[in-house]
């Protein structure tokens, strides 16, 4: 149920008057306003005013007059916001425009400056828009729309919506592109689970064949923002990188600048340029044509030529499911998860690691470092521990935590594939360790040799502290528009669906993570 309320001064010559045929007629400055008297609550009059207060369904129901202005006499400067000239929602739908993969609508109302992200690439700029709303007339930059004209949304459109009365309400559109490549996976309507299943692979409308994907992560949940596997049954390049089966698509769901995943990698290529840290290529994706959000295209850390040569992979979990290979380290009972290679359910690899990771252990529980620098690459512990620990990463050695022992046998820790709760995103606090605080870096931080290996990697970062900067305006001015997009679909950055309430979140965020940054790394300063 609506309520209306008209208010008309007895200066403007108006009157109001119950018909018998039972109709409320109002009249003013030559127009008239028809009333069903049934939906009448109240009428009353003064000497300076009359009222009418009206309740009807929403449902199907409007209201017009029997006089509205001629678009040749709009002043379209006369601006005057009211419930006559509101824009309820813009829309731009596949069949009116081709090259659509989807209808894109976005409500406005009291919002008079919004902005739609198109999720993938298009050649043209001028789209034929739907328009939904309470006035007589729409003006586009001055001249008159009528249903059907195309639109040339290479800039910011002024939107005039004129009231039967002539008062005008101004709304800015702006249709942008996020820049991204759009990866489209095509499953024939089957969608994704935690089981493998076959979808067709597109980028920018390029076949890229058939592939098998699944939710990745004991999180994965129908209708959230999940991570994903990809395997293809040979090997291939994608952008690029060197030819491999196995890729991810990573959601980083919790990290409103979609850019954290990247910071992590970035320090780690600064910090050892010479190891392999995964690619990742920031995506749009869409499921059967329905566009999902933004991902990073990330290689999926494997054992094989071009990553990681040699060697046993494992993931730290919080526990392991029955067909999968895996084990408790003895002394620190933390679990892991073989990823690759497949070891057989007793097969010698899976021994000899466990008791490569054991006799680690036990080194760091009895103060032999002259084992544990024997057994471990300690360069590459102390850089994961200054990353997280910049990062005050929440998850460090519990999720995303990658153990790697090489051919040799000595023993690292790799990047993070998704740093979705790091870098201030789940926290204002600058203060407190995260990473020093588990397993293995409780006993390493014991052995002054590991803590000025950590010293060291640390005053390698605060040498970057310029380029650390200008990495994240970088990425943020890559990523703006793009997580625009995915909050129409995740509601990250607002709960509005579109518009300036994201973008300005976005740009807010962006400077809340800068400030965040600049005060963790003092705090650090003052213990390292």
């Amino acid at each position: 149920m609506k309520r209306l309320y008209a208010y008309t001064f007895l200066a403007l010559s108006t009157a109001a008057q119950l018909q018998a045929q039972g109709e409320v007629t109002i009249e003013f400055n030559n127009s008239t306003l028809v009333l069903p008297a049934s939906a009448v609550d109240l009428m009353q009059s003064d000497t300076v005013l009359q009222r009418v207060s009206l309740s009807y369904g929403a449902s199907g129901n409007s209201i017009v007059t029997s006089d509205t202005i001629s678009p040749s006499v709009v002043d379209l400067a006369n601006e005057k916001p009211q419930s006559f000239n509101v824009l309820n929602t813009f829309s731009l739908e596949k069949s009116a425009n081709q090259g659509l993969k989807e209808d894109i609508s976005v409500e406005l109302g009291a919002q008079q400056s919004v902005t739609i992200v198109l999720p993938y690439l298009s050649g043209s700029n001028s789209f034929v828009p739907t328009f939904k709303t309470t006035g007589s007339h729409i003006f586009i930059d001055g001249k008159l729309w009528q249903v059907g004209n195309s639109v040339d949304f290479s800039s910011p459109v002024q939107v005039k919506v004129v009231a039967f009365n002539g008062d005008v309400r101004t709304y800015s559109i702006t249709v942008s592109k996020s820049g991204l490549p759009y990866v489209v996976l095509s499953t024939g309507g089957k969608g994704i689970d935690k089981e493998w299943g076959e979808a067709k692979l597109t980028i920018d409308g390029n076949d890229e064949g058939t592939l098998n994907i699944k939710g990745k992560g004991s999180h994965f949940s129908v209708g959230q923002k999940n991570n994903y596997a990809l395997k293809f049954e040979n090997k291939k390049s994608l952008f690029g990188i060197t030819k491999n089966k196995r890729w991810l698509l990573v959601a980083n769901e919790s990290d409103k600048l979609l850019l954290r995943s990247k910071l992590g990698y970035w320090l780690w290529q600064r910090l050892a340029p010479g190891q392999w840290v995964p690619a990742a290529i920031p995506v749009n994706v869409g499921i059967d044509d329905k566009y999902v959000g933004c991902y990073n295209l990330v290689e999926q850390p494997r054992i094989c030529k071009g990553r990681l040569e040699d060697g046993f992979l494992m993931s730290v979990e919080e526990g392991a499911d029955a067909f999968e290979e895996a084990f408790r380290a003895k002394y620190s009972k933390t679990i892991l998860v073989f990823e690759d290679p497949e070891t057989g359910s007793k097969g010698t690899g899976l021994v000899r690691t466990k008791d490569k990771i054991d006799k680690f252990e036990k080194a760091l529980e009895k103060g032999d470092w002259n084992t544990v620098e024997q057994v471990a690459d300690l360069e590459s512990l102390a850089m994961w521990l200054v990353i997280n620990e910049i990062a005050y990463n929440t998850e460090a050695f519990t999720d995303n935590t990658m153990v790697y022992v090489d051919g040799s046998g000595k023993i690292s820790l790799l990047p993070a594939w998704e740093l979705k709760k790091a870098f201030g995103c789940e926290t204002d606090s600058y203060e407190g360790w995260v990473a020093s605080e588990t397993p293995w870096m409780t006993q390493l931080l014991k052995n002054s040799n590991f803590v000025s290996l950590v010293k060291k990697q640390y005053a390698a970062v605060r040498a970057l502290d310029s380029e650390l900067k200008a990495f994240i305006d970088l990425q943020a001015k890559t990523m703006r528009e793009a997580a625009t997009g995915d909050n129409t679909v995740w509601k990250n950055l607002s709960s509005e669906a579109y518009g300036n309430a994201a973008t300005t979140a976005y740009d807010v965020e962006t400077e809340r993570l800068k400030s965040w940054m600049e005060g963790r790394l003092k705090w650090l300063d003052t213990q390292w």
